[in-house]
């Protein structure tokens, strides 16, 4: 009998606990944004993902099957940067899966904060597939991760 009320009263501390702590949920899918106009069509992400992981950031944004992909060192700092290809770059997948790679263009960091785990900025360029070019203007994303 002992164990039995030991195990309800364990239950119910359990019970208790989890339905009076809320969730510290900081991070929401309205506080990211990454837009652009691509060859003046515009492109809103419904989706983002952002990580950090050897020394670089990856955001991922998807609008159905399209695709932005921005990189960024770990280390960025405000300011704008050419696309280089090996710190500084960006990815376009449409939505027949045909993927585009940087031409030239910049990525412009306008505010970072490791320690919050937030970046915000702007980015232009041109893309190449190999057949076709896009053109990427008016680029804007603001992330926390």
């Amino acid at each position: 009998m002992k164990i039995l009320s030991t195990i309800v009263l364990c239950l119910g501390i359990v019970a208790m606990t989890a339905t009076s702590c809320k969730k510290d949920d900081t991070t929401t899918s309205d506080e990211n944004v990454v837009s652009a106009k691509i060859d003046g069509v515009n492109f809103t992400a419904d989706t983002i993902f952002a990580i950090v992981a050897g020394g670089s950031m990856s955001i991922t944004s998807a609008k159905g099957a399209e695709k932005i992909i921005l990189y960024i060192p770990a280390t960025a700092t405000t300011g704008s940067h050419p696309i280089n290809f090996s710190t500084y770059n960006i990815m376009y997948f449409d939505n027949t899966g045909a993927i585009y790679n940087s031409q030239g263009g910049t990525i412009t960091i306008s505010r970072y904060d490791a320690a919050g785990k937030s970046i915000e900025g702007s980015f232009t360029q041109t893309m190449y597939n190999g057949a076709a070019n896009k053109t990427l203007t008016e680029g804007v994303f603001k992330v926390k991760y």
